[in-house]
């Protein structure tokens, strides 16, 4: 079921810029799951690899309209979502002082709907990769560098770019 603000057909005013329209033809969503697997833990190093479907009957979607200088956002039910693809993850653990964690995914992502009787279709494979790796500077300090890339992939007006970001973390625990 649509959460209620989704449904109420009225406009909210989000600041000058946006405004946020709600869609009361909205329908429940249905989704289907499958999901299979293996892991594996060996010395120093454990992981899994797992193959999944994801399948979202009238799946809602915020879609974005330019009207005039401002940007209304809509909610709309895109009439199949299908995502499949492989996951891994896996963690290595170098020294007690130093592990990574890598885990990545490739999936095909498949969009059909139509919004205001025009025409939402996408299609891509698309893949994404996490890496973090994780230093152990004393008993109670711990350091950790993440990096994260996203392919392009398929939304219902087009694509979003890649996109890779990274972040340096430091830990210290006082008790």
């Amino acid at each position: 079921m649509p959460e209620p603000w989704l449904i109420v057909p009225l406009t909210f005013v989000n600041d000058k810029y946006v405004n946020t329209q709600g869609n009361a033809k909205l329908k429940p969503q249905f989704a289907t799951k499958f999901e299979i697997g293996l892991q594996y833990d060996l010395n120093n190093a454990n992981g899994s690899v797992s193959l999944f479907v994801n399948d979202v009957k009238n799946d809602i979607w915020q879609i974005q309209n330019l009207s005039g200088n401002y940007t209304v956002y809509q909610f709309c039910n895109i009439k199949k979502h299908l995502t499949k693809g492989i996951e891994f993850d896996n963690k290595l653990n170098f020294t007690r002082f130093i592990s990574t964690n890598l885990n990545s995914s490739i999936y095909l992502n498949t969009l059909k709907g139509e919004l205001d009787k025009v025409s939402l279709e996408s299609k891509n494979t698309a893949w994404n990769c996490n890496l973090s790796i994780d230093f152990k500077l004393s008993k109670s300090m711990k350091a950790q560098l993440f990096n994260s890339y996203s392919s392009k992939y398929a939304i219902p007006q087009g694509y979003f770019k890649p996109q890779y970001y990274s972040n340096l973390s430091i830990d210290k625990s006082f008790l």
